[in-house]
């Protein structure tokens, strides 16, 4: 059998924030009550890529185990029943008081320990990166923690007759290689990058699906941001001369398009 684990992150849709909370992120952690909470597009690519490598085994025949682990992950039930209802086999959620916003490293040792507790896995799938902090450091400390490669910004994992081939994305371009499990991976602008559609019957199915909690105590091994603030955003506008709609677009092709055409 092969064990599959996506580390992946529940986070606030920070799009929805008002611009006052925006001030308090760099003082506290701001009120996100009122905004929906979602997965991070890299994580949730990292998601269908595993569900999808698990397609293709098990038309081959090999059977495959898929969890799925987050940390902290507040108000996310709706999130955590669809992932039961693509048939995910196991979810964890990692619950720690401490403030983990922007301490990849003490994530890293977080998901270290628990790979070390149910592993081993024969493939770690991660987002490349996510909201707020975005460092993109935690798939490469994980994957020094636990000694294996790991593949950043992978596109997309293809299975081969005797091994795996990755596609990952590198200055210039893409490069393909085989990989030798187990192994780390990064998922970044993947091809497959949405998360499935549950059927209505999975859903249900899924509806008392038991999700597995574990507490744990954390010493946070970063020593986290000094100070966020929020870059100020100005428009500047400027309303084309004439009189009629025909001298404004004459002064707009003159000034700022005959010149590109």
């Amino acid at each position: 059998m092969l064990k599959i684990l996506i580390c992946f992150k529940i986070i606030d849709d920070t799009d929805e924030l008002l611009a006052a909370d925006w001030l308090n992120l760099g003082t506290g952690i701001p009120d996100t009550s009122y905004v929906r909470r979602t997965l991070g597009c890299f994580d949730e690519a990292a998601i269908e890529n595993a569900l999808r490598l698990k397609d293709l085994l098990e038309a081959e025949g090999e059977s495959t185990h898929i969890t799925a682990c987050t940390i902290n992950p507040g108000y996310s039930s709706h999130i955590l029943t669809v992932l039961s209802a693509v048939k995910i086999d196991r979810v964890v959620s990692i619950n720690c008081e401490a403030d983990l916003r922007f301490t990849p490293k003490t994530v890293a040792d977080i998901l270290a320990e628990f790979v070390k507790e149910n592993g081993p896995y024969d493939i770690i799938f991660t987002g490349s990166q996510t909201a707020p902090g975005g460092s993109g450091a935690v798939p490469p400390f994980l994957a020094e923690k636990l000694g294996l490669p790991c593949v950043t910004e992978l596109t997309e994992i293809i299975l081969l007759q005797h091994g795996i081939r990755v596609g990952h994305a590198v200055n210039g371009g893409r490069c393909f290689r085989t990989v030798t499990k187990p192994f780390v991976c990064a998922v970044g602008n993947a091809k497959y990058s949405y998360l499935r559609i549950p059927t209505l019957r999975d859903k249900l199915k899924a509806k008392n699906f038991p999700f597995e909690t574990i507490e744990m105590t954390v010493d946070v091994a970063d020593g986290g941001p000094v100070d966020l603030r929020r870059n100020a955003a100005r428009r500047v506008c400027l309303f084309a001369p004439g009189e009629s709609v025909r001298e404004k677009a004459e002064f707009i092709y003159n000034e700022y398009l005959r010149g590109n055409l």
